[in-house]
């Protein structure tokens, strides 16, 4: 994530890139909706189940 005065670059989990209004630290994973930062979203284990 790229961070700049009112926006910020953002990697998506399959690699494309978007840009969304509002701030935060490079290295933040954040919730996005509509182009806009919601807030900082929790470092979370990935657990993968096989149905």
């Amino acid at each position: 994530m790229a961070s700049h005065s009112t926006y910020c670059d953002i990697q998506l989990p399959g690699g494309a890139y978007i840009t969304a209004r509002g701030v935060s630290t490079v290295g933040n994973k954040v919730f996005v909706r509509d182009g806009v930062i919601e807030g900082v979203a929790p470092t979370l284990t990935v657990v993968t189940v096989e149905i």
